[in-house]
């Protein structure tokens, strides 16, 4: 019996902690890693009234955003080795049980390790559940460089595999493979140094002898995607 009952204690314990390692560990606060240019950040409640200029090394809480204005960047690093970078004149915030990262205005480059918990990424226009996964982020727009991605826009849900693009483009979704060089196109995807997981800036992984594929017939000269700055 004292086997017994030491045994359904173990297996307790391994469930709970198998629990906390799958839900993952909240983004209650990040450390900015790195700044370039005008940076700021600002609590939320207060709104665009209360900010001040970021510091590298200061932490950054789930009640705060971060803010840059043009050809400004900044890098938030997580507890869990999550990483964001957001491009220039944009608004980040994060939300802290739903790991949720948060893009209101601008561009973000963001990396979240395999076996982390997941996330969400959420925009004006988008929400989108992740794994692991590595991906460039836009308000209209999600490019999956490293795993897959599950989008819900309008209440429907696309499921985005690693090489390719969902964009809104005047209320409609449209799905296509990568042009070359999306993947390391721009100045986030280099700033710090490449992040975990991402495509080699001197490769080529993915396929490009189609990348119109998946786009409507009826609309092959759809805008390109924007650079993600």
């Amino acid at each position: 019996m004292k086997h017994l009952l030491s045994g359904s204690v173990v297996a307790v314990a391994a469930l709970f902690f198998q629990g906390i390692a799958c839900a993952g560990i909240p983004f209650d606060s990040a450390k900015i890693s790195r700044v370039e240019n005008k940076v700021y950040v600002g609590n939320l409640k207060a709104g665009g009234s209360s900010r001040h200029p970021a510091e590298t090394g200061a932490a950054v809480s789930a009640k705060e955003f971060v803010a840059t204005e043009a050809a400004s960047r900044a890098e938030l690093k997580f507890a869990d080795t999550s990483i964001v970078r957001v491009g220039q004149n944009s608004i980040f915030s994060f939300e802290a049980g739903s790991r949720t990262l948060s893009l209101k205005e601008g561009t973000m480059l963001f990396y979240v390790p395999h076996g982390s918990g997941g996330g969400n990424i959420k925009t004006p226009s988008f929400t989108a559940a992740i794994t692991g996964t590595v991906g460039k982020v836009a308000i209209n727009l999600i490019g999956v460089l490293r795993g897959e991605v599950k989008v819900t826009v309008d209440g429907k849900v696309y499921v985005v595999p690693e090489g390719w693009v969902l964009e809104i483009i005047n209320h409609r979704v449209h799905l296509f493979k990568f042009k070359h060089g999306f993947a390391t196109d721009g100045a986030l995807y280099s700033f710090g140094g490449l992040l975990p997981d991402s495509p080699d800036a001197g490769g080529n992984p993915y396929n490009y002898l189609d990348p119109l594929l998946n786009r409507p017939t009826h609309q092959p000269e759809l805008p390109q995607p924007p650079r993600i700055r």
